[in-house]
């Protein structure tokens, strides 16, 4: 029977050739690379790979590469902070600086596992080094190539100083000995020094078959990069936890963050933040000017690992590292010698690590040791929900649900699950101008954070009292007694809709020195609490029937938030009429402690009791109620995840997938369509593929794109005619409602047909129903699946005759 790792090996070999015997335009490496890298790219290894294959001779030496990727983001030194870049014409080209991949490798033409040779890994290093140093020595190809414009790019950089780092990765699908080989090196005639990353059919295939989607980060401290360091450690153990108090070096810190980046933060309740923050500029000052003091100043880091090998001096290996508290001091001590040029050597950290067993308790485990760990800065409440199912939810359909403003274009309301996380992807995205074009469609002014959420969600609840408290209280409150356990997209455009009207009624207030927008009520320091009562009134006397959604979907609603000056909108007049009441009986009741008594159960009874509105209002709120119409509209687009995956999938894939070579076609004709160009380039190979994952993100994206145009007017039938892929027909609708709509129905009437059929059909029932269950579990792992598993899938409901 073929092992797990002859299984992967045999279906990358068949899905290699079924790429390239359905595109004229890529020979069989090229395709091998595709699929190779297509894993990285959705699991975030690797940022968007490209084929860029050339092999050439030069001065008698051959040079080679078979592709590349690049990253890119924010480094600045702006006194005022990177999270304060909220405008497009802040950004320029000198804030960006870029992290490049060169990739090179070898590929079978066996389906066997076979191992690398080391000739074989020399050849391929020994040839991406020279094009890299051929290239920083002005040697470029005499050829209209992707690889002269790589160079050409690639010197621009390191002649403006903006090349960060520029690193190699070896890729095959045969087997690696990675024993002994080298895992950096440093470019002639340049100060860079190269990391080096080997990819291998085994490690491929582990990251393939991995439930998380990741490769564990595994330190090796008798492996050449990590063996300058010796860390010492005291041990203390129990029944199930071993815990150990190390200090590292802080260039093993620097070196660390550097190699993995955010990958070493992924259990970390929030990103980097700002090296210019008060606690975080305070670490570098003392890594500049007491160095020595670090170890006594700073708190450390606490840390998470399966296993920690130790002799009886020094800590030999770590598996599967993850920082669950201090990314900020790991981040800043990584800027401070990257960006001050600080040295490192009488810096110390103290590292708790915590060795666990990957089981159900996990999670818990890690949240606890990151609630419990004394911090540098202090960290809320509220983030350490931040991998709460529920949030993710939110940002899922926040992601899902963009708004059109007056200019016509898609903006999104930005759910920031993660503090910072804004930031991180406002500067992860590459030029100046993809910069700016993210900021348009993201604007700071949408931004929603998780108070933000509670508090919406107190205000319609009718708990004003609460929402004026503590924002960390109310968040705790909210997320123990949320009414939203399996949101839906009208449950969210209802939040966010009142949230959008939370935003304008803070900011037609007014503030006391405003000039757009002056004070509109007799003390400017408690405008929140006056926005947080006007805004639970209106749910009151709307009977909480009060049409959110219309706030969602209003233009001009959007663009009075997004602009500076002064704009109005269809629901001011409603507002600032709730607004003008509220104030009154506030001040009546809380005298000179509004803001203290707003956050009384008592304030709110006398205020809603107490206000008469005048008739006009209340036919406006009447007028902007939910209609039965409106309820039964509702009640079509109610979808779950799944429902939207195979509903969309059914319509790209429609006729041979006509609709979605149509939109292939437009993004080929348009030039502000390049990024939706490559995303659906990307799709197109993998549907032509078969056995490659039509990812839920990439549906998404699509459709999204889809929309726009239709938004826009934008003609798609001229484009009807464009030539369709022959695809096999696999009932998407039919796999939702038998298998996805309920899945634990489903697994229960899968057991039954198997105790039907297994009598008559031994072992082959049995197989096939760990197959079916076995693609179930892998469309939640991505989620997705490939055309040949949805294949599969509707002709196992047959079987089944689920």
């Amino acid at each position: 029977m073929a092992t797990p790792l002859e299984v992967t090996k045999q279906e990358f070999y068949t899905s290699s050739y079924n790429l390239y015997n359905t595109t004229d335009d890529l020979v069989l490496e090229d395709c091998q690379f595709i699929l190779f890298t297509e894993l990285l790219d959705d699991s975030g290894i690797f940022k968007n790979p490209k084929v860029c294959r050339k092999r050439n001779l030069l001065s008698n030496s051959y040079w080679s590469l078979i592709g590349y990727s690049y990253d890119s983001f924010i480094f600045s030194d702006n006194e005022s902070g990177e999270e304060n870049i909220e405008d497009e014409d802040e950004i320029t080209d000198q804030d960006i600086l870029y992290q490049y991949t060169i990739f090179n490798g070898f590929f079978s033409d066996k389906p066997e596992i076979e191992n690398a040779q080391k000739a074989e890994i020399d050849k391929a290093l020994r040839e991406t080094i020279r094009f890299i140093e051929n290239t920083f020595s002005g040697d470029y190809i005499n050829d209209f190539h992707d690889a002269r414009d790589l160079q050409e790019h690639l010197s621009a950089c390191r002649n403006n100083d903006k090349l960060d780092r520029i690193d190699i990765c070896i890729v095959t699908d045969k087997l690696i000995n990675q024993e002994n080989l080298p895992t950096s090196h440093r470019i002639f005639g340049t100060d860079l020094n190269c990391r080096i990353y080997y990819w291998d059919i085994k490690k491929w295939n582990d990251l393939k078959r991995s439930k998380e989607q990741r490769i564990s980060i595994d330190i090796d401290f008798n492996d050449e990069e990590y063996s300058l360091y010796k860390v010492k450690y005291v041990k203390q153990n129990r029944s199930e936890i071993s815990t150990f108090l190390a200090y590292f070096p802080g260039d093993l810190i620097a070196d660390l963050y550097d190699y993995h980046s955010t990958r070493l933060l992924e259990n970390n309740v929030r990103v980097f933040l700002s090296a210019n923050r008060k606690a975080n500029k305070s670490i570098r000052e003392t890594i500049a000017n007491q160095p020595e003091l670090f170890f006594s100043f700073n708190n450390g880091l606490s840390a998470t690992a399966t296993a920690v090998k130790c002799n009886d001096n020094y800590i030999e290996s770590i598996e599967d590292f993850q920082i669950v508290n201090g990314g900020q001091t790991t981040a800043t001590i990584h800027y401070a010698k990257k960006k001050d040029k600080s040295p490192l050597t009488y810096v110390f950290v103290p590292v708790k690590i915590t060795s666990l067993r990957k089981d159900e308790n996990y999670s818990n485990i890690v949240s606890e040791i990151a609630r419990a760990a004394n911090t540098q800065t202090a960290i809320k409440s509220s983030d350490f929900y931040a991998n709460n199912p529920l949030l993710i939810r939110i940002e899922q359909l926040a992601l899902r649900n963009p708004i059109e403003d007056e200019n016509q274009r898609f903006v999104y309301c930005f759910f920031e699950r993660m503090s910072g996380q804004y930031n991180v992807s406002k500067n992860s995205q590459g030029t100046s101008r993809n910069i700016r074009a993210w900021i348009r469609s993201h604007p700071k002014q949408l931004l929603f954070n998780k108070i933000d959420v509670a508090r919406s969600f107190n205000c319609m609840q009718l708990k004003p009292n609460v929402a004026a408290s503590s924002a960390e209280k109310q968040f705790v409150d909210f997320m123990k007694k949320n009414e939203y356990k399996n949101l839906n997209v009208n449950q969210f455009k209802d939040l966010f809709g009142f949230g959008l009207l939370f935003k304008r009624t803070r900011k037609l207030i007014g503030t006391k020195n405003g000039n757009e927008y002056p004070s509109i009520i007799g003390d400017s320091s408690v405008a929140m609490a006056t926005t947080i009562y006007s805004m639970s009134y209106l749910q009151f006397i709307s009977e909480e029937q009060f049409n959110y959604h219309l706030a969602y979907e209003s233009k001009g609603l959007i663009n009075s938030l997004i602009q500076r000056e002064r704009l109005d909108t269809e629901f001011d007049t409603l507002l600032i009429s709730i607004i003008k009441s509220c104030w009154s009986k506030l001040a009546e009741y809380g005298g000179t402690s509004v803001q203290e008594q707003s956050k009384r159960a008592e304030c709110w009874e006398y205020v809603k009791n107490n206000i008469q509105l005048p008739q006009g209002t209340l036919q406006l709120i009447q007028d902007l109620k939910l209609s039965e119409g409106d309820i039964k509209a509702r009640s079509r687009i109610d979808e779950d995840d799944e429902h939207f995956y195979f509903t969309n999938l059914n319509e790209l894939l429609f006729d041979n997938a006509k609709l979605l070579k149509s939109l292939y076609q437009i993004s080929l004709t348009h030039a502000e369509f390049s990024f939706e160009k490559n995303i659906l380039k990307n799709f197109i190979r993998r549907i032509e593929n078969g056995s490659s994952t039509l990812t839920f993100a990439k549906v998404m994206e699509i459709m999204v794109f889809y929309d726009q145009l239709n938004k826009n007017a934008v003609d798609i039938s001229e484009f009807q005619n464009s030539s369709g892929m022959k695809i096999p027909s696999i009932r998407l609708n039919l796999i939702y409602e038998r298998l996805f709509e309920n899945v634990s129905r489903a697994k229960d009437k899968i057991d039954e047909r198997t105790l039907a059929l297994v009598e008559d059909k031994g072992d082959e029932v049995l197989n096939k129903e760990a197959r079916l269950k076995s693609i179930i579990e892998e469309y939640y792992s991505w989620p997705g699946l490939s055309l040949e598993k949805l294949a599969e899938l509707d002709s196992l409901i047959d079987y089944f005759q689920i």
